[in-house]
């Protein structure tokens, strides 16, 4: 069987192209359908959907309050709010308990009695309980305690005036005993406790100094007794006949 083609080229690449244009438009309509379907989604959820959202969780909101109203004395219960309204209170008031090292150091070196401290402590009354060891005995101990009676504390006050306390009050001894130390030397260990002068960890007070005294000035020949109660022995001379 013979067939013969009556359609020029030219009407089938024009039959082609319209087909092909047919496509493109259906593809277009459908995925225009599609992304207004997903723009209406979108424009359902955000209007309908988050109000019937939000109206929900205001209703939840306002039962749970309705209930904590009917908690009995609620303003004195702690919340999360009262500790933030309180921060700045509480960080205004802590004590700036690390000015000790200072006087520890203070105190250690101006008593200059061989005294080594193996824990110190310090609880929120401002008392004071230091352990140590002693290589000059007792002797070296008394030295140590005379050495914090002395020690005063010099710090600018909020009137920017300059004022004096004494370091110390209420010292009282622990137990004693003697031991040996890491060295097999023989020492003296002790405990002591004292009460700071609420000055000394006060954040408002201001360039604070420890002043330590000298060894010379924290002896009992210093301190308790006056020189004038001594002279220099006198040397008897005898006559010399001639």
């Amino acid at each position: 069987m013979i067939e013969i083609n009556l359609i020029p080229d030219v009407k089938q690449e024009f039959i082609r192209s319209k087909r092909l244009r047919n496509q493109v438009i259906s593809v277009c309509i459908i995925i225009t359908i599609a992304a207004g379907a997903v723009v209406a989604l979108l424009a359902m959820y955000v209007f309908g959907g988050q109000q019937l959202r939000d109206s929900s969780l205001n209703k939840e909101i306002t039962n749970k309050h309705n209930q904590l109203k009917e908690v009995s004395d609620l303003t004195n219960a702690l919340t999360i709010q009262h500790q933030l309204d309180t921060v700045s209170g509480q960080h205004d008031s802590k004590k700036i308990q690390s000015r000790m090292f200072d006087v520890l150091s203070a105190i250690v070196e101006g008593s200059d009695s061989g005294v080594a401290v193996a824990k110190m402590s310090v609880d929120p009354e401002g008392i004071v309980s230091i352990e140590g060891e002693a290589t000059g005995g007792y002797k070296a101990l008394e030295q140590f305690k005379k050495s914090i009676n002395a020690t005063t504390f010099s710090y600018m006050s909020e009137d920017s005036s300059r004022a004096t306390v004494q370091l110390a009050s209420n010292l009282a001894d622990g137990e004693r005993s003697y031991g040996e130390n890491a060295d097999g030397r023989k020492v003296l260990r002790f405990a002591l406790s004292f009460t700071c002068d609420p000055a000394i960890f006060d954040r408002d007070s201001k360039s604070g100094v420890v002043i330590a005294p000298k060894r010379k000035n924290a002896t009992d020949s210093k301190i308790a007794v006056p020189k004038s109660l001594f002279s220099a022995s006198t040397v008897e001379k005898s006559e010399e006949t001639e």
